[in-house]
């Protein structure tokens, strides 16, 4: 949260900004009013939306880096054997290194996570035609605990919300084509 002295800082590079922003965005935000009004009970609000009050309050303009990982690969391999006339057995896997990275506007520790690794492993049989074919593998192989998503709520209550990766889960599929 930020205190009443700083949002007086910054209040009048925050009106032309926001004057700036609405004249672009007219439409869109004539539709967003339209929509909040429904739900605001005839209070009066100001909304700074997108990263506009972020930026404002840290001085600088948000940047890509601020949301990218460090470092990212990924590396995957797979092999196909003919099983003479009886289709095809494909073995693969797959490998992926992200870094840390931050996964909220404002860089808030609960929402930041730490570079992880994972993997994956199939088999699968494809039919001579490639009409058929019934595939099984693991995904999440090391059961790495990690977050895909975060978002943060701080004019409610603080709220901070992190959404993970599912678990280690095998799948099955049969998959019909129809060429």
């Amino acid at each position: 949260m930020f205190g009443l002295d700083q949002v007086e800082k910054i209040m009048p590079d925050a009106m032309r900004a926001l004057f700036e922003e609405r004249m672009r965005y007219a439409d869109v935000y004539a539709a967003i009013e339209d929509y909040a009004a429904e739900f605001s009970e005839g209070e009066e609000a100001l909304m700074l939306g997108g990263t506009l009050g972020v930026n404002l309050l840290l001085g600088r303009e948000r940047s890509l880096d601020d949301f990218t990982y460090e470092f990212y690969t990924e590396t995957a391999l797979q092999h196909a054997f003919d099983l003479a006339g009886n289709g095809t057995l494909s073995v693969g896997g797959d490998v992926s290194y992200r870094g840390d990275t931050w996964l909220s506007v404002d860089n808030r520790p609960g929402l930041m996570q730490d570079a992880y690794t994972t993997a994956g492993l199939f088999t699968a049989w494809d039919s001579p035609q490639y009409a058929w074919q019934i595939r099984a593998g693991v995904r999440n192989l090391t059961d790495e605990l990690y977050k895909v998503e975060g978002q943060e709520f701080s004019s409610v209550a603080n709220i901070q919300t992190a959404y993970y990766a599912p678990p280690r889960n095998w799948y099955l599929t049969v998959r019909r084509n129809f060429f």
